[in-house]
């Protein structure tokens, strides 16, 4: 156990940066507060460095009682110093908490629209009806509390949905929630995913569930259709557009409900208008011709369309420009990007401006940021917006990762270096710290030979650094124990490859791999050569 693990792990014991909100009482926080305040000015320097400690363990809560002691100026020079430092750290850590809070906020919609919609309209039997309960429970508690998650919800819900259909039960909303975990947890193939999704589809079109619930069965069902087709048939066509279709004739009710999340919105609306863009017609085509209704079901105050807006012009900008290299882009390709890239900027500038503080906006424009080449500032300033919205957010980390490789805007050291800022965060909940082993992984891909680039010492141990504490603190996250196990068998130590796949077990991740086939050899290979590898 390195120094790095150790810090990390003590930073989470310590709660640096909880993953549920603190249960204290206001009254004991002020005082603890108006204690910690006080040493913060005593004559002894010992006891003033302890009480910076023990600021920075105080929880989110106390942003806003040193915030307030900063403001009334009748706090010494010393602990002005000491609180005006600890006040972004203690303001990041009050916008996680506030995250957290409407993570719970969002539980009781998806609880209404899972098991409760269950409860109501089902097929229900008492044969499976408790194990579809069950299972539509921790749904919702997988769906509303990303960060909070222990890793395995996916093999246990999995495991009820076994357990309901082996028992006889087909309802449509059961069978859509098997179709996703069954992919996921199995590595199915898109032609099996494909079936799965299709025969939940088919139940949804005559069921009562709400609309959200029919309008992802169907999107879901037509994503996996176009994805299964090797060959992109006039029938294939036919059979997604009617699927999409149907999620058409949800939009309505759909967006006009205030209860539904704006992110799920934005998520349906973005996949609709990215999968009838591949059927055929581009992505301005496909946006215009349901932004009207989109815009009349829109309630009022509601960021959904402008971030819309943004994200399809964004796609559409990509999508003039080509997927070749910069000396392969036509003129008019360059023109109709930038063009659209600038509609887009104005859209997102718009969306953030009607609503700060979520992170869709500011996530949108990093694509833009990318295809513009405004700047690192420019880009970084949108980063911290997302952050300052979503202080748990792995997808802005993970945006500016890709802005920093090689091909776009930076290099391998500007990864690797970003990746090490991440890890010091110590927000395991959030997966923050693993985009220091995302970078090695990128920055392997620029080398003659990857592998050899992560056995390097200096990089296994910064991988190390990650996942020893990491999945000390979430030992069931069984995907990124299986990332761990994989990049353990390129970098030749076998011996934490061999231990990896042991405390896996059955619930090794074959997306990780590949195939199944993948994945044997390398076990195989790790039990075989475990005696010859290096000690973890």
């Amino acid at each position: 156990m390195n120094l790095n693990h150790l810090a990390c792990l003590f930073a989470l014991l310590l709660g640096a940066i909880p993953c549920s909100p603190a249960a204290e009482n206001p009254k004991d926080l002020e005082a603890r507060f108006a204690e910690v305040l006080r040493k913060l000015d005593d004559d002894d320097y010992q006891v003033r460095q302890d009480a910076t400690k023990a600021l920075a363990g105080l929880p989110g809560e106390a942003h806003a009682l040193a915030k307030a002691a900063l403001e009334r100026g009748s706090v010494g020079p010393e602990a002005k110093a000491r609180l005006t430092e600890a006040l972004p750290k203690l303001a990041l850590k009050a916008r996680h908490l506030e995250r957290v809070k409407e993570d719970a906020r969002r539980l009781p919609w998806f609880k209404k629209t899972l098991r409760e919609a269950y409860e109501k309209v089902g097929t229900r039997d008492p044969k499976w009806d408790g194990a579809v309960g069950e299972a539509l429970d921790l749904t919702a508690w997988m769906f509303s509390q990303p960060i909070n998650l222990a890793g395995d919800e996916e093999d246990r819900i999995l495991a009820l949905c076994e357990q309901a259909y082996a028992a006889g039960c087909r309802d449509p909303l059961l069978l859509y929630v098997r179709a996703g975990m069954k992919s996921s947890v199995e590595g199915l193939s898109d032609q099996q995913t494909a079936k799965l999704h299709l025969e939940a589809a088919q139940g949804m079109k005559d069921a009562k569930y709400p609309p959200n619930r029919r309008a992802f069965a169907f999107e879901r069902a037509a994503f996996y259709q176009w994805a299964a087709a090797s060959k992109k048939t006039e029938a294939v066509k036919k059979q997604v557009l009617e699927l999409l279709e149907l999620v058409r004739t949800t939009l309505p009710e759909f967006l006009r409900d205030p209860e539904v999340p704006e992110d799920q919105k934005i998520m349906l609306l973005v996949d609709l208008i990215g999968l009838r863009a591949m059927v055929g017609g581009g992505q301005g085509a496909a946006y215009e011709q349901l932004r009207p209704e989109i815009e009349a079901a829109l309630p009022q105050g509601s960021n959904v369309g402008p971030v819309l807006k943004g994200r399809v012009y964004v796609s559409w900008a990509w999508e003039a420009r080509g997927g070749g290299y910069a000396n392969t882009v036509t003129e008019d390709g360059w023109k109709k990007m930038r063009e659209r890239l600038a509609v887009a900027k104005e859209a997102l500038e718009e969306a953030y401006r009607i609503n700060p503080r979520t992170p869709a906006a500011a996530l949108a424009m990093s694509n833009v940021e990318l295809g513009q080449n405004t700047g690192r500032e420019s880009m970084e300033l949108w980063w911290k917006r997302a952050m300052e919205a979503a202080p748990d957010s792995y997808e802005a980390c993970a945006r500016r990762l890709h802005y920093l490789e090689p091909k776009w805007h930076g290099s391998a050291e500007d990864m690797v270096a970003f990746g090490r800022e991440c890890l010091e965060t110590c927000n395991w909940g959030s997966r923050i710290p693993i985009i220091l082993v995302e970078a090695h992984i990128r920055a392997a891909g620029y080398q003659n030979d990857p592998d050899a680039y992560i056995a390097r010492p200096e990089v296994w141990k910064d991988i190390q650094s990650v996942y020893l504490p990491y999945l000390e603190a979430f030992p069931e996250r069984h995907h990124d124990r299986s990332m761990y196990a994989k990049l353990a068998c390129r970098a030749g130590q076998w011996m934490v490859a061999d231990e990896q796949f042991k405390r896996l077990g059955n619930h090794a991740r074959m997306i990780v791999f590949g195939q199944r086939q993948a994945f044997n050899k390398m076990k195989q290979e790790a039990a075989a050569k475990a005696g010859q590898g290096k000690a973890p």
